[in-house]
């Protein structure tokens, strides 16, 4: 088996032995994957995270981050979001609606995780939903987002009593602007 170091170039015939290849062009790091597509970049990776009881019982209050912000100039776009509810022994109550937010704005990054469907179910299970669409992303949304990390709340109030946790996995895009 032979080893590369990071990073790894896929590359077209046109651009072999270049060190800035243009497009079509895909850069496998040990972080991820970085595709160019007419000069674009746009990193793809995937993200798992745990959440603790305490975690969801306070993250109405105190969002819990999931993904730090990409650096100046780059936007997060979720692809996927996925949630599992890992069932303890008693279910949560109250709670609402999860999402993933862009860092302390009230920007969601993804659709509505309605709370029936995550911690307040009685069993193990998982849901998952899509990223925010990409067509109701304009030049004043991007400047709000940009260089913002993702965090995980539920909108409308607290979950409470419940015991068990959750393991969450974002599939995202990193846009460079």
């Amino acid at each position: 088996m032979t080893h590369f170091t990071s990073p790894l170039w896929v590359v077209d015939p046109d651009n072999v032995g270049k060190t800035d290849p243009t497009s079509p062009a895909v850069q496998i790091t040990s972080q991820g994957v970085n595709t160019y597509n007419g000069g674009i970049p746009l990193f793809s990776a995937q993200i798992t995270v745990s959440l603790t009881t305490a975690q969801i019982i306070g993250m109405f209050a105190a969002p819990v981050p999931v993904l730090p912000a990409p650096g100046a100039g780059k936007v997060i776009l979720v692809s996927s979001f996925f949630y599992e509810n890992v069932f303890n022994t008693t279910a949560f109550q109250a709670g609402g609606v999860v999402n993933l937010y862009y860092g302390a704005t009230n920007t969601k990054a993804t659709g509505d995780l309605s709370a029936a469907n995550t911690a307040l179910k009685a069993t193990t299970s998982v849901i998952s939903i899509g990223g925010v669409s990409t067509t109701a992303i304009d030049d004043a949304a991007l400047t709000g987002i940009t260089n913002q990390g993702l965090v995980i709340k539920n909108a409308t109030g607290a979950f409470t009593t419940g015991d068990g946790s959750a393991k969450i996995t974002v599939v995202y895009n990193i846009l460079t602007l």
